[in-house]
């Protein structure tokens, strides 16, 4: 995780989940669910994104009613 936050990007190796964030994602898409956390991870992993900047969004939300 530290390598990540640094913006190292490691590729060699698969942890566990990668592809359940994947797969997440499209599920919370079909079933019209907002999956913010999922949503961050997808991002870093497959679209490059920093990390840093997907944790500062995901702790600058505004708040809302999640039931």
């Amino acid at each position: 995780a530290c390598q990540i936050l640094r913006g190292e990007r490691r590729r060699e190796k698969l942890a566990e989940g990668v592809m359940t964030s994947k797969a997440m994602l499209r599920l919370g898409e079909q079933l019209g669910v907002d999956l913010p956390i999922t949503t961050a991870v997808y991002r870093i992993l497959f679209e490059y994104s920093n990390a840093k900047d997907e944790l500062s969004a995901l702790f600058t939300r505004s708040i809302k009613e999640e039931f």
